[in-house]
């Protein structure tokens, strides 16, 4: 938590998208569950090389941080 605190990057979107990948591969099956916070980590460590730079101001951005971070996590999670 201490991470996102204070961040401008948009971080918190990163994280909460991860998640939500996460729990949905879960979900499906294609996922253990001991591997949820091991991919939300896989994309807090990555975020500063893919966020789009700036801090998200508008809802508009905040979709746009967010469907990074999904593919982020797609991308990490298959691998």
């Amino acid at each position: 938590v201490r991470k996102v605190e204070g961040d401008a990057t948009g971080l918190a979107i990163a994280i909460n998208a991860a998640n939500e990948v996460a729990v949905a591969q879960f979900l499906a099956g294609t996922r253990r569950f001991d591997r949820i916070v091991p991919l939300v980590e896989d994309v807090m460590n990555a975020w500063p090389e893919v966020c789009p730079g700036g801090t998200p101001m508008t809802v508009d951005d905040v979709f746009v941080f967010d469907g990074i971070a999904r593919t982020l996590a797609e991308s990490v999670g298959s691998a």
